[in-house]
């Protein structure tokens, strides 16, 4: 089997007097299936036969539209489907956030420590800019690192650590080239399958909120 499985974890810290038996970490499995992107392009004959120099600009446009594919279930609240890995987001309860200073509760109902980052949306972005438009400090929030996800859920907000995150990658990743089944049509058929799937490892690091 090509599944791979990735530790949960729930760390717990408590007193004991020397020599007493402490309890152990509650951790449990996540077992990770391979999940399919299947990107596709097609291009006509003509087009490659006088330009065969932007075969690679094509197979790169195709891939960067696979990552854009991954990225926007991973920065979502959709569900596991067979086809697809739950978002990132998906059974957390999002804090509503109308004003800037929510953005500190968020932050403080979490365990990450200084290596919490902000997430953002670009319409939450804009949002956000419109209640403070001093919203950032030397490019961050609250001295937090922010990154703005183009392919994030419209108006979600999260705050969590980026190295939580796991992404297992096959290495089952290429391009077919198909000139046959659109031959009548005098195009090129591109294909490519990229295997991928994506865990995070402490729930407990992580908050979302979403722009009321």
């Amino acid at each position: 089997t090509l599944d791979v499985e990735v530790p949960i974890l729930y760390p717990t810290a408590e007193w004991k007097a020397e020599g007493a038996p402490s309890n152990d970490a509650t951790k449990e499995l996540k077992r990770l299936k391979p999940k399919r992107i299947v990107g596709q392009m097609t291009i006509s004959k003509s087009f490659l036969h006088y330009h065969p120099e932007d075969d690679t600009e094509f197979i790169n446009s195709l891939m960067e539209i696979v990552y854009d594919t991954l990225l926007s279930q991973m920065f979502s609240s959709k569900e596991e489907s067979e086809d697809a890995p739950k978002g990132l987001f998906n059974g957390l309860s999002a804090t509503t956030i109308s004003n800037v200073g929510d953005l500190a509760s968020l932050m403080s109902s979490t365990k990450n420590g200084s290596n919490g980052v902000f997430v953002l949306s670009p319409s939450a972005e804009q949002k956000l800019l419109a209640l403070n438009p001093n919203l950032y400090d030397n490019g961050k929030i609250y001295n937090r690192e922010v990154y703005v996800v183009s392919q994030m859920e419209s108006d979600y907000v999260a705050y969590l650590d980026l190295s939580k995150i796991v992404l297992v990658d096959w290495n089952i990743l290429g391009c077919d080239i198909d000139p046959v089944s659109l031959a009548h049509e005098a195009k090129v058929k591109l294909t490519t399958n990229y295997y991928v799937n994506y865990e995070y490892l402490r729930t407990d690091t992580i908050a979302v909120g979403k722009m009321g």
